[in-house]
């Protein structure tokens, strides 16, 4: 009878062990979710600079950024590099997005404020981020790799609680039941004792890979060579949310040669007073102004134009030379969804160059270089790139 005393006292310890251990997990994937799904709206600016390796940012660039729901908005002003010769005191790129469509407006300016290279956009549906190998938004800064969208990030897959020194982390497993994919993928999410997120480590590995695809699910095991390891401090309680004002992104080598070596790293730093959570933003707020005597390219439309008094489009030799370009470009399908129709002031953005972007600027430089100087077009694709070089997207 003793025997089964204990046996029944054990099994209640375990069980309520284990629902206590079920509470606090679902306690903080609540704080996850909660804490980021309160900022529906933000207005901010801050500092970006980047490392990989052969490259570094001359100095930080700076950014203002806003975004409501999936409306995003950000300016950057991007700085060359010490021994450019250019004149440039610096390039500035805007780029919107409402629904699918994004617009972007890029140009740059010398120390006297006067244009060193005429402005240029174009329409497309990429969101420039989409081509950079690592790059960090103010929405990593709640735990967010995947965009805005919270739902889509934290309610897949499944979570496990572990205890790793004083930290309390929680372990997101994404099977590929959940991403439609080949891969397993386990986010890491470390709070501190104040129940801060100051950490997110990211990790991939393929289904047939069963070696790595073991060390990702035995979750209650800390990552030895995790892909991305983001480090989040200097917090604030802003809007009652938990805010960092600081990201530190790096990216590690997968090779069998340099396993774990940091490849390439970013880091974001906000200014704290520009911070405002859950502004009230209008659709204007979203739009882009073009000046007058901007060259547009509407990848969308396979149009280009220039902008005249008012917004009003117009066209002469060159415009029509590059319509004529576009015209005979064989034409790609297209899986992009129709977003929302622009209103007002048109919109446009930087994109990765498609065959038709390409064979368009080829067709583009070779027809009309001795009609009219480089110096006015920035290469769809290419505003930041051509202070940087060039790398393919790794996220």
């Amino acid at each position: 009878m003793g025997h089964a005393r204990h046996a029944i006292l054990a099994a209640t310890i375990l069980c309520a062990s284990a629902l206590g251990q079920a509470a606090e997990t679902n306690y903080l994937l609540d704080r996850l979710v909660s804490n980021a799904l309160r900022i529906e709206s933000l207005e901010c600016s801050y500092t970006h600079e980047r490392w990989n390796g052969s490259y570094s940012s001359p100095k930080p660039s700076e950014f203002f950024f806003r975004f409501a729901g999936t409306r995003r908005y950000q300016s950057e002003k991007l700085y060359p590099a010490p021994d450019d010769d250019s004149g440039i005191a610096f390039k500035l790129t805007i780029a919107a997005r409402k629904g699918n469509l994004v617009s972007h407006l890029g140009y740059s300016l010398n120390d006297n404020g006067e244009y060193v290279r005429a402005p240029n956009g174009n329409i497309s549906t990429h969101w420039p981020s989409e081509y950079d190998t690592l790059w960090l938004t103010p929405h990593y800064l709640w735990g967010l790799f995947d965009g805005n969208d919270a739902h889509a990030q934290f309610e897949r897959g499944e979570f496990h609680l572990v205890k790793r020194g004083d930290n309390h982390v929680l372990v997101q497993l994404l099977h590929p039941e959940d991403t439609g994919s080949s891969i397993v993928y386990r986010f890491d999410y470390y709070f501190d004792s104040s129940e801060r997120l100051v950490r997110v480590v990211k990790d991939y590995a393929l289904v047939n890979d069963s070696e790595a695809g073991g060390i990702l699910l035995a979750y209650e095991q800390e990552l030895e060579n995790p892909w991305y390891v983001l480090e989040l401090s200097e917090h604030h309680r802003i809007g009652g949310v938990e805010f960092p004002l600081r990201g530190d992104l790096a990216q590690h080598s997968k090779s069998v040669e340099t396993p774990g070596e940091v490849v390439e790293r970013c880091t974001l730093v906000v200014q704290p007073d520009s911070v405002k959570i859950n502004p009230t933003l209008e659709a204007s707020d979203f739009e882009i102004v073009y000046p007058k005597g901007t060259f547009m390219v509407d990848t969308i439309a396979d149009t280009a134009y220039f902008v005249g008094d008012g917004g009003v489009r117009y066209m002469n030799e060159f415009a029509a030379e590059v319509l004529d370009a576009l015209s005979n470009v064989p034409q790609e399908p297209s899986n992009s969804e129709s977003g929302e129709p622009a209103s007002g002031t048109l919109e446009t953005t930087v994109a990765p160059a498609s065959a038709t972007t390409k064979a368009l600027w080829g067709l583009l430089f070779v027809s009309l270089a001795a009609a009219l100087s480089v110096s006015l077009i920035l290469f769809v694709g290419n505003v930041r790139r051509s202070f940087s070089p060039s790398s393919k997207d790794t996220q």
